[in-house]
Parts: structure tokens; C-alpha cells; sequence
């Protein structure tokens, strides 16, 4: 039998529950845990594809959030408290 911890038996119960109702199937833990490592195996690209957006380097976003704050006139050119005191990466 496999050892789960216990937050992983929240979600095994939370699944078998979603389980019963929606399909009007009863599996064991052992058979919900098969089924997520075949259909995992079978969607590795997915699970850990990078999504897209995520590598953009954090001083470019702040640029552009700026720049976009500035144009919509959402953000004063006048540095703020926080700016003053802490700064702004020059990147």
C-alpha cells in the first residue's frame, strides 16, 4: 500500500468525492493514483511546459508597466516615496 501524507489525503478524498458524483464511480486510492501517474506520463510536455510570458526579465516588465501607467496617465513621472527611499533597478 502506498504512503500518502496527509494533506495528499485531502486531495485524494476531494477527488474520489468529485469522482462519485460526476461519473458514479467508486475507485480506490490506488486506482485514482494510477490514473493521475498514467495520464501525467502520458502529458509530461504539458506539466511542465514553461508558459509563455513567465521568462520575460523582470526589468523589462517594470518598463513596460510603467510605460504603460504613464501613458494612460496612471503613473506620475515624479518619483514617489517608495523610490526615493528605495530606489529602482536601472536594468
Amino acid at each position: 500500500m502506498t504512503s500518502i501524507n496527509e494533506n495528499n489525503q485531502k486531495i485524494l478524498k476531494k477527488i474520489r468525492e468529485t469522482i462519485e458524483n460526476q461519473f458514479s464511480r467508486n475507485l480506490t486510492n490506488e486506482e485514482i493514483i494510477e490514473k493521475c501517474l498514467k495520464f501525467s506520463k502520458e502529458h509530461l510536455d504539458d506539466l511542465f511546459r514553461e508558459k509563455p510570458g513567465l521568462s520575460e526579465p523582470t526589468s523589462k516588465k517594470v518598463r513596460r508597466i510603467i510605460s504603460n501607467a504613464q501613458e494612460y496617465q496612471l503613473y506620475d513621472l515624479d518619483k514617489s516615496d517608495d523610490e526615493l527611499l528605495y530606489g529602482i533597478p536601472k536594468n
